[in-house]
């Protein structure tokens, strides 16, 4: 069977050969457009020569399947060959593919690890009335599966919600054993996206529910873009939101995304300022994960041909941002995610993991430290245990240059 990733460098196959334990995977998403209100659902069986496009290799197929809820249709050709050249454009096609939970196990297995659970995160399903239905979907997953995916599951609930709907919405989702809590983005009660409003965190609903998720012992994953001229004060009303929830788990997704970082140091030094604010509060927690577009780094314009590989990742702005986090946060506060597939737009899993540990190994940590970033952290935060180590993912020897 052909691989789905090219080989390794020779830094990353050395990186990932010295991970003498299971990873725990703390930030990733599967999805299908036939079968669940996504995005892209609206391209199942889409037509693509018909447009002027190749098809894209894992292209959603259509069965004849009734369209899921809340799917949203290109209202003419027109519009989806406008949408399909802007995504060509930007290098962004593989939006449209979809990835299973069979995909992320062949994409860690690849990498030369082995792993013995995962996190899932919500992944925006289009579908607003009965956001439970993807906590559902997921538990279903961790047991076909065998346990190794979805061991923990963060979903969706909508914190503009009054509280006494807001908590109905919650033990929903905690009818399925493995959800931890739910995942935060700025979203209006119509599933609009709202990227960089610091007025959402000072709604009276959103402020109340905090406290909802603090009673219940949840998990707060937070996200947002970070941009100059929001990201300040988004920075300061989650301090304060933290410190009048102090028992409240709160996990930073993605070092908060700051937009063209990689090209932008003023940005940068503001990114710093807060990540500063953050790690001054105890309650904070930090992914290493998120290597995305928004980030100005381009690296999907090169994923097919030339990389990136591990090295060049781990000596560049993409590893300052790794270093300075970890600087602060350490290896009790810092934990890894792959945020597949949405980092593979960039990079192939063993790649983008070994250069997490490169990193590690640089500063000096220890094995118990590595276990901590790459596992044992997310473990505890999550409160997962640790599973049988015979149930774990296979390891195989990663192909190389």
């Amino acid at each position: 069977m052909p691989r789905r990733n090219p080989p390794l460098s020779p830094e990353a196959a050395a990186a990932v050969a010295e991970i003498c334990f299971p990873i725990f995977d703390s930030h990733h998403h599967v999805w299908s457009g036939e079968t669940e209100p996504r995005s892209n659902s609206r391209y199942v069986g889409l037509d693509f020569p018909k447009l002027g496009f190749n098809t894209p290799p894992r292209a959603p197929q259509s069965t004849g399947a009734p369209r899921p809820p809340g799917t949203k249709l290109f209202v003419s050709d027109d519009e989806a060959r406008k949408t399909i050249a802007t995504l060509t454009d930007r290098g962004m096609m593989l939006v449209v593919e979809d990835y299973t939970w069979q995909d992320l196990v062949t994409d860690i297995e690849e990498a030369g690890v082995a792993a013995s659970g995962t996190v899932y995160l919500e992944a925006g399903w289009t579908d607003v009335t009965n956001r439970p239905d993807e906590t559902s979907r997921l538990q279903a997953i961790f047991h076909e599966s065998g346990g190794r995916v979805a061991s923990g599951i963060q979903g969706f609930a909508d914190m503009l919600k009054p509280t006494a709907e807001f908590e109905d919405e919650l033990r929903a989702h905690m009818a399925h054993q493995n959800f931890r809590g739910i995942r935060w983005r700025p979203e209006l009660p119509n599933g609009q996206f709202v990227t960089f409003d610091p007025a959402y965190l000072e709604h009276p609903h959103v402020r109340a529910n905090v406290g909802a998720l603090e009673r219940l012992g949840l998990v707060w994953d937070v996200w947002y873009k970070g941009q100059k001229k929001s990201m300040t004060k988004m920075c300061v009303l989650l301090c304060e939101i933290a410190r009048q929830h102090p028992t409240l788990t709160i996990v930073l997704d993605h070092f908060l995304t700051p937009v063209d970082v990689a090209k932008d140091d003023e940005c940068f030094e503001m990114w710093k300022d807060c990540m500063q604010r953050f790690s001054r509060v105890p309650n904070f927690y930090v992914k290493v994960s998120g290597l995305m577009i928004d980030l100005g780094f381009e690296y999907h314009r090169q994923l097919r041909e030339t990389g990136p590989f591990a090295k060049e990742l781990a000596s560049n702005r993409w590893g300052d941002l790794v270093r300075y986090t970890l600087d602060l946060f350490g290896p009790n506060r810092s934990l890894f995610g792959s945020n597949f597939p949405v980092d593979g737009w960039n990079v192939a899993y063993g790649e983008l993991l070994a250069s997490y540990w490169i990193i590690c190994k640089e500063k000096g940590y220890t094995h118990a430290d590595m276990k901590n970033v790459f596992s044992d952290t997310a473990r505890r935060i999550y409160k997962i245990e640790q599973r049988n180590p015979r149930a774990n993912q296979r390891r195989v020897a990663p192909s190389t240059l």
